[in-house]
């Protein structure tokens, strides 16, 4: 999967500020874990993409899963990304994991936003957009997601 941050980034009002990470592009992947790891109790795979915005450091989690919700799989980051309570992130995954695919959802402080992908038959896919821990709120981010989402290719 590879995403136009900078296409991205224009057409949800950022201009020129978003682009590769300053260290360089970087992905990594996760997928066919152990049974007993994330990956392997949901048949999932995980790709993290890392950009910037300004000078912040951006996540673009691309997740998919044979069983379950992909969000729940990114459930721990997403958590300590936002800063949410355990009730917090309990409503807030049941709502991005049963949105309508395509309908960006914004965690309270908007830090992090999720967006069902389509798929062809079983299973789940989902991209998870995370400014990181010390985010702050940032209302573009949902629209830069929605943007990004329109990139993807499953």
């Amino acid at each position: 999967m590879k995403y136009d941050i900078a296409a991205a980034g224009k057409d949800a009002g950022y201009g020129d500020q978003a682009g590769p990470s300053p260290d360089g592009p970087a992905a990594t992947a996760d997928f066919d874990g152990p049974p007993d790891s994330p990956t392997g109790r949901f048949d999932g795979a995980l790709l993290d993409c890392v950009y910037r915005i300004n000078s912040q450091e951006l996540h673009a989690y691309t997740v998919g899963v044979g069983k379950g919700k992909a969000v729940g799989l990114l459930a721990g980051p997403v958590e300590r990304d936002a800063q949410m309570s355990t009730a917090e992130m309990r409503t807030w995954i049941d709502k991005a994991a049963t949105a309508e695919r395509g309908l960006p959802v914004p965690t309270p402080g908007h830090t992090v936003v999720s967006v069902r992908l389509p798929v062809d038959g079983q299973g789940d896919v989902a991209l998870i957009v995370s400014l990181g821990e010390n985010a702050k709120a940032d209302p573009q981010l949902e629209r830069l997601t929605k943007e990004l989402a329109g990139q993807a290719r499953i």
